[in-house]
Formats: C-alpha cells, sequence, structure tokens
C-alpha cells in the first residue's frame, strides 16, 4: 500500500484513538467481559478487565477462550493503531500458550507490534493476572494480520450458513 501513512512513534493521534475506542465501544463480547479499553499508543494497546468468577473455568483459572478473546483484540488495536482509516485488518494466524491456570484482582492485556510491513503485522500479546501490582502471565498470543481495504472483508459475512445458496451469501455480503 503505498499510500499509508509513514511509521510514527509516541501516541497516534487523536483521530485514530477515538476511531479505536469507538470500534471497541461496539464489540459487545468486550462489554460482556467487562473489559475496558486502558491504553493505546502507536503500534500498542491495553486491555483491562476486572476479575469476576465467571471468566475463570471449572477449575479456577481464567478461561482459555477468555485469554484467546482479550489477546487478539489487543493485537488488532495494536496494530490498527498504525494504519490509516481506510483500511482494516483481518487475523490470517494466531498461536495462543497458555500458562499456570490464575486468577488476579484484574486481567491486563498488553500488545505490542512486533514486526509490521505494507500488507502483514505480527503482533504479540500477553494476557496478565495483575495482584497488587504483582503480575503472573497467563497467556501469550503471536497473531499474523493482514492489511485489507475496507470492504474486502465482506465476503466473510455471514459464511459460517454453510447450507445457503450462494446467492444468498453474495446479496448479504453485498448489503
Amino acid at each position: 500500500m503505498t499510500d499509508r501513512q509513514p511509521a510514527q512513534h509516541g501516541s497516534p493521534d487523536d483521530r485514530v484513538t477515538d476511531r479505536i475506542r469507538e470500534s471497541f465501544g461496539r464489540q459487545a463480547l468486550m462489554a460482556s467481559l467487562g473489559a475496558v479499553l486502558s491504553r493505546v499508543d502507536s503500534g500498542t494497546c491495553e486491555i483491562r478487565v476486572p476479575w469476576a468468577s465467571r471468566l475463570c473455568s471449572e477449575r479456577g483459572g481464567v478461561h482459555p477462550g477468555v485469554s484467546a478473546a482479550l489477546a487478539e483484540t489487543a493485537a488488532s488495536y495494536a496494530a490498527c493503531s498504525r494504519l490509516p482509516a481506510e483500511v482494516s485488518l483481518l487475523t490470517m494466524e494466531q498461536k495462543l500458550d497458555l500458562g499456570a491456570p490464575t486468577c488476579g484482582d484484574t486481567l491486563v492485556t498488553v500488545a505490542r507490534v512486533e514486526r509490521e510491513g505494507p500488507s502483514l503485522f505480527v503482533v504479540r500479546a500477553e494476557v496478565l493476572a495483575e495482584t497488587n501490582g504483582a503480575r503472573k502471565t497467563v497467556a501469550v498470543l503471536l497473531a499474523t494480520m493482514m492489511v485489507v481495504r475496507n470492504g474486502d472483508e465482506a465476503p466473510f459475512v455471514g459464511h459460517w450458513h454453510l447450507n445457503e445458496p450462494r446467492a444468498g451469501k453474495t446479496a448479504r455480503a453485498a448489503a
């Protein structure tokens, strides 16, 4: 992409931060977890969730699905903080390594862009359990994300309707 803005260090401008905060506010899953977007800087993102028993598996530790959702979301916004509004991202691959099952007073997810190219980002996110300032790693995610023009992701809308005729998918994607 030749029209991308050059890499900036420090905080992204207010328009980028506002766009990310507005997008985060539309995520029902993050709201259901009690997640708060606590920090956005250029190439980094932090999400915080107060501890709640509903976030844990039957064995008492943070459920891996919660860790995965928080890590992927933080990773996406860390990368988005480096992009103009005309483009967005699709996660192409992710690997989640789970640490010791644990809960703390707060779950803190910190994501950082590791590598950035014109079409791909590699982002690392760490989910931490925090109690009285001490942190313990719950999970680490490494994700590869592809830059797409807004609208290019539309064919993926509704793809889980496997028995729907092709025309229905195309019509819904065009809507």
